[in-house]
């Protein structure tokens, strides 16, 4: 299955926001003495709260591929099950 133009640009925005969250801690570690623990604990929540949203949403998109797997799977079999049942029949 190939990734819809939505994954793709949910990719992108992870990938921006990641590299622009990096920039930031890089930036409050080389200024560590003139930060403010506030900001420091402001700007760690937002980047928990980015990677949390991030792999809450890819958690998501998981289980409804597993839900959909399994529906063809459970398709495939009736479908299997049926073709069986007639293959039957013609062998009498």
């Amino acid at each position: 299955m190939t990734p819809s133009n939505d994954d793709d640009m949910c990719l992108i925005n992870f990938r921006s926001s990641r590299d622009h969250y990096l920039e930031e801690l890089q930036s409050a570690l080389r200024s560590c003495d003139e930060s403010s623990d506030e900001d420091l604990r402001d700007l760690i929540a937002r980047v928990l709260e980015h990677y949390q949203q991030y792999y809450a949403r890819r958690n998501l998109e998981s289980q409804i591929m597993t839900c959909f797997l399994f529906s063809l799977r459970r398709g495939f079999g009736l479908l299997n099950g049926h073709f069986s049942a007639l293959m039957d029949l013609s062998l009498d």
